[in-house]
């Protein structure tokens, strides 16, 4: 799948359908899935876990861990791509609730450090946000993100971002 191996196994379970998963080097420039306009996504993505799916709350439970190899993205907001490098992450799902235990990158332009909730909902676009986020950029990348980065409330530095509101309208404090 998107030049990568994707193995995926499901099995009915009295609550739902668990589900187990293992990518091996999926490349996100090649995925459909979904689309920012003016907005791409590079690199390869690693991982494996395991979900249960329930007629009652379609997330219900699960853990995973992804990384990344390569990780670029591009944006109107930055005159060049933005290579953030390796990227690794741990989450939990209980209830509804994805736990973002631990998400990290390295090696690139920019290092990003995050940890917090999406409450997810029916409508993907609807799932409430409460991130907590820090940024720090290479002394010659701070100069090709400056629009991207004058519309943050601070200079990257030690004192977090906070991302809240929905995936349709985030909110940065």
């Amino acid at each position: 799948l998107y030049d990568g191996v994707v193995n995926v196994t499901l099995r009915p379970n009295r609550r739902g359908t668990a589900i187990s998963y293992d990518l091996d080097s999926v490349e996100l420039a090649r995925q459909q899935l979904w689309r920012i306009p003016g907005a791409s996504a590079a690199g390869a993505l690693s991982g494996s876990g395991d979900l249960l799916l329930s007629p009652d709350d379609i997330a219900e439970k699960g853990e995973g861990v992804l990384s990344a190899a390569g990780l670029t993205f591009t944006s109107a907001l930055a005159s060049t791509p933005i290579r953030l490098g390796e990227g690794h992450s741990k989450f939990k799902l209980d209830q509804g609730k994805l736990t973002i235990e631990q998400l990290t990158t390295s090696g690139g332009d920019l290092t990003l450090t995050a940890e917090g909730t999406i409450q997810l909902a029916q409508d993907p676009g609807d799932s409430e946000l409460a991130i907590q986020f820090t940024l720090s950029t290479t002394p010659g990348a701070a100069s090709q993100l400056g629009l991207l980065l004058a519309i943050l409330p601070h200079p990257p530095g030690p004192e977090p971002y906070h991302l809240t509101g929905t995936l349709n309208a985030p909110r940065i404090s």
